[in-house]
């Protein structure tokens, strides 16, 4: 994924709105065929009057639910997933939003997801809002800048994602962080509080590592089971799984020849199984490969 940093507020206009109108018309088409497409241009300014003329780093969620009431859209049922410390990897595994749809597979991330600009209010200009250092001076960078408009801006995004979750939920996280999970995480502070327990019928952790890493936490962990506890008071049905055989089955796609994916050779059906089972994982990186390139 490349990343952007704009340094020109017209040029970073011109780049949001692009996605948005991207979006809706090559990206994730279905949903605005049955409803009408949302004009990019009003939700750009919706986005920006959250934080305009507020250069404090005092915003919150609720700032931004005008634009993420705005760009809402509907994700069918167990299509939704959750994810914690897998950034590099969620894409590959909902295969950007055919698969499932994380909340940057949604107009509203994918409007402000792969940059790395930092944008915030302003006194100092007629327009009440400014991108780049200004932002950040004396000020640590960044998404998890609590009161920044970054920050804000994707807090309210997971607090509207969860609440159009149904059905089955996924959620993927990093076994080789420690804890692997949090308590003061977007999941943890905005997305299970805004969940429904109506219309979310389970969880399902996926405990995984990158190939080559190491395996530091398991279902049985206490930052784990401390997530179990949580969902077991909100009422939610869960299950936990270590080293899900289609994640590692993805990664094995991509280098089948990491010892990591040895397992996936060893087939009881002799040499011809070793054969078989390359043969397959072959044929899965090209199925994928190919799959990227058709337009959706």
């Amino acid at each position: 994924m490349c990343f952007e940093e704009w340094q020109d507020k017209t040029q970073f206009r011109e780049w949001v709105i692009g996605r948005c109108r991207d979006y809706q018309a090559q990206y994730n088409p279905g949903p605005f065929c049955e409803h009408r497409q949302k004009n990019c241009t009003e939700l750009f300014e919706t986005f920006v009057s959250s934080f305009r003329f507020n250069p404090e780093w005092n915003l919150t969620h609720d700032n931004f639910k005008p634009f993420v009431d705005a760009a809402e859209m509907k994700i069918p049922r167990n299509k939704g997933i959750l994810w914690e410390g897998v950034y590099p990897f969620i894409s590959r595994y909902t295969n950007d939003g055919s698969k499932y749809l994380a909340l940057a597979d949604t107009l509203m991330g994918r409007m402000l997801d792969a940059s790395w600009t930092m944008y915030c209010g302003s006194r100092e200009t007629d327009d009440g809002w400014a991108i780049g250092p200004v932002c950040w001076e004396n000020r640590t960078f960044g998404w998890e800048s609590e009161g920044s408009a970054v920050w804000a801006m994707w807090s309210g995004s997971s607090a509207k994602y969860a609440t159009l979750l149904s059905g089955e939920v996924p959620f993927l996280i990093n076994a080789s962080t420690t804890p692997a999970f949090k308590n003061n995480t977007f999941f943890a502070r905005f997305e299970l509080p805004n969940m429904s327990l109506s219309k979310v019928t389970g969880f399902h952790i996926k405990l995984i590592h990158a190939l080559g890493q190491p395996v530091n936490e398991t279902c049985k962990s206490p930052s784990i089971q401390k997530l179990m506890g949580l969902l077991d008071d909100r009422g939610f049905r869960h299950t936990c799984a270590e080293n899900p055989r289609d994640v590692v089955m993805l990664m094995c796609s991509d280098n089948p020849s990491h010892p990591d994916c040895s397992a996936f050779y060893q087939m009881p059906t002799g040499s011809g199984g070793v054969v078989a089972a390359g043969l397959i994982l072959t044929l899965i990186a090209v199925v994928l490969a190919i799959v990227t390139l058709i337009p959706v």
